[in-house]
């Protein structure tokens, strides 16, 4: 019996305390190397200065002196490098650090130097495994792919499709590596099932199969495993999916997907034979309880029920999103836009001030239609190292895919506080920060595309989002701070025995939002319990100003309508 799990994440984390940095070691050697190089336009008498050092890392690393220079100025950077930079940065031009390609094709072979192609940059960063062995003061040796048990072959193989899917490596160089990687195991039962296929219908394969070795999943759409392939590859693989043709089902190796429900004809999975074989080997077997897939989501069940107060615009723009969110109006729906060869996924925006209801109306939406809420926190996606937050959104789409999969009402996706990931996208490329959010955003737009689902973002800075999120968002609703009669049905709702006259007096004299109105009520509340002082109407008089003070500046209430 083994339950569901999901991939390990994240890069190889260091041992802090093995960590060493300190003189004569191989951080301090790439230091002195990076002094010396830093506008040395490689003259000898300049680099003379570090030779210390590159004599160490020659003889701990094998390095020569342009690799020592290559790999210290891709550790300080901690971004991706292409040898423009790098020639600027040693003061010297391009053309002539171009003359070096083959020493640094030596350290991406060797994989310590990742080579990552993408839309907005195009260049080389340190294998995060490498830097941690020169932390630790070793020389960084990749385990060999050589005579690998199942279990090591597997891993070794999804290691590669994983780099390829984070950019680290471009879908040529995966081909290659996994292709090498096969050649070096030749008795293994897997090269012999694979060897008659195309290197990208064996990466096909492999990745497959490390979805049902590490999640258990049969049933795998075509969108998952695009961003691994060139566009022709994957096109090529998607037609031959569709037609069942090809060596991949000629020799047995995937088959039909598994999926509850309907499953298109383009989804697909890991055959019968594989999976017998692969649950022999490395002695698992997929039976996750029924409880296991609700894990990780915020069910509607513990969502607490709560009365909420709208304008009239509102009001009949988040009723209109409920029906649709009922479950038989929205399966109706889906398949309506199917058959129409529309998208079938519905993304929303909701955008206004602090304190307006956003993110309760979410929460009720979801407890009314019987939908949990897969929620992000939109800091937790963001990573310093080159790469992981790409990683991160899209492991955030895919784990969601699982739940709509596996749950018999799709969830929610709730990105809340959204403004960092939706607001306008960097010109200035150069900059390794804007490129990553540039990268998360595009990797958004995309999913947004392809969603099956529904997505929920809030902001409040609706006036700075990107013009391309604005137009995927289907619905947009502007939560504005609640009219009179919204604010004294909330002061009444908040305030037990508070009268139709002092709520109203309340509501039109500070012009306060839900969220305000709420803070007043939990200090009048802890007045009671404190000193069992009863609420009057100069008490909370006394409260809204100080909530205009914190967030107005203006100690004075608004007098009139």
């Amino acid at each position: 019996m083994r339950k569901l799990k999901t991939r390990k994440k994240g890069k190889t984390c260091l041992d802090i305390a093995n960590v060493k940095c300190g003189p004569g070691t191989i951080i301090a050697a790439f230091e002195s190397v990076l002094l010396a190089a830093k506008g040395s336009e490689l003259d000898d008498k300049a680099l003379s200065e570090a030779k210390e050092a590159f004599d160490f890392l020659e003889e701990k690393l094998s390095f020569s002196r342009i690799q020592s220079m290559v790999v210290a100025m891709l550790i300080d950077s901690n971004s991706v490098l292409d040898t423009a930079r790098m020639g600027g940065y040693l003061g010297i031009r391009n053309i002539r650090m171009l003359t070096y390609m083959q020493e640094i094709a030596s350290l991406v072979n060797a994989r310590i130097v990742r080579f990552k192609k993408d839309d907005f940059e195009d260049g080389y960063h340190i294998n995060p495994k490498a830097l941690s062995a020169y932390m630790n003061n070793v020389a960084y040796v990749p385990v060999s792919d050589k005579n690998l048990c199942t279990r090591k072959l597997l891993e070794r193989v999804a290691e590669v499709i994983r780099e390829t899917e984070d950019d680290n490596i471009t879908n040529e160089d995966m081909l290659e590596e996994i292709t090498a990687i096969m050649k070096n195991n030749k008795k293994h039962f897997l090269y012999k099932k694979t060897q008659s296929l195309e290197p990208r219908e064996t990466a096909l394969f492999f990745f497959c199969l490390d979805r049902y070795v590490s999640e258990g999943d049969l049933n795998i759409c075509d969108h998952e495993f695009s961003s691994i392939f060139s566009y022709n590859d994957f096109r090529a693989l998607c037609s031959a999916i569709s037609a069942r043709r090809g060596d991949l089902y000629k020799e047995n190796l995937l088959g039909d997907a598994q999926g509850e429900g309907f499953s298109p004809r383009e989804n697909v999975a890991i055959s019968e034979e594989i999976r017998e074989y692969i649950n022999q080997e490395l002695g698992i077997s997929w039976t996750a309880p029924e409880k296991d897939h609700r894990v990780g989501l915020l069910t509607y069940e513990n969502i607490t029920e709560k009365v909420l107060y709208y304008n009239n615009e509102e009001r009949a723009s988040i009723t209109k999103l409920q029906d649709m969110l009922a479950q038989d109006n929205f399966l109706g729906i889906q398949q309506r836009m199917k058959e129409g060869g529309m998208r079938t996924g519905f993304a929303c925006l909701f955008y206004g001030s602090p304190g307006t209801g956003k993110t309760e109306t979410v929460l009720q939406l979801a407890r009314s239609t019987g939908r949990d809420i897969m929620q992000v926190n939109v800091t937790d996606i963001k990573n310093k190292y080159v790469g992981e937050s790409e990683k991160n959104i899209r492991n955030i789409f895919r784990r969601y895919r699982n739940y709509c999969d596996k749950c018999d009402v799709k969830p929610i996706l709730l990105f809340n506080e959204a403004d960092a990931i939706i607001s306008k996208r960097s010109s200035d490329v150069d900059h390794s920060v804007n490129k990553m959010y540039n990268a998360i955003q595009n990797i958004i737009l995309e999913e947004i595309e392809i969603l099956d689902g529904i997505l929920i973002a809030t902001t409040n800075l609706a006036s700075n989002m990107d013009s391309a999120f604005e137009r995927r968002f289907i619905y947009k609703v502007e939560f504005h701070k609640p009219d009179a009669e919204a604010k004294k049905n909330i002061w009444q709702s908040m305030i037990c025995g508070l009268s139709d006259n002092d709520a109203s007096a309340l509501a039109n004299e500070f012009d306060l939002s839900g969220g305000q109105i709420e803070n007043v009520m939990r200090k009048q509340f802890v007045d009671k319990v404190l000193y069992n002082e009863q609420s009057t109407l100069e008490k909370l008089r006394h409260y809204c100003l100080q909530e205009r003070m914190n967030t107005q500046g203006n100690n004075r209430p608004r007098i009139g309508f």
